[in-house]
């Protein structure tokens, strides 16, 4: 993420904690500024706009899998995945 507000704060040097309304108001922004130009592009050049959009859904469908399979993350929350190091 190049633009993001730290979504952890030094509580002390052995512990991390995460701070949940960090996350959200980076992904609100990113959303802030990527909505337009999308927007722009699809109003004007329609076709495009739609092929951009396939390729930014596709693109996002594809590293959730790449990061899931790399990280050994479940498919859900509520499945157990074993042999987690």
């Amino acid at each position: 993420m190049c633009f993001s507000i730290c979504s952890f704060v030094r509580m002390n040097l052995a512990h991390a904690q995460c701070m949940p309304w960090t996350w959200y108001l980076a992904v609100e922004w990113q959303l802030h500024v990527v909505t337009p130009p999308v927007l722009i592009l699809l109003q004007r050049w329609t076709r495009w706009g739609v092929f951009l959009v396939a390729c930014l859904v596709t693109l996002s469908c594809v590293t959730c899998g790449v990061l899931s399979h790399v990280y050994n993350l479940p498919l859900t929350p509520h499945v157990p995945v074993a042999n987690v190091t």
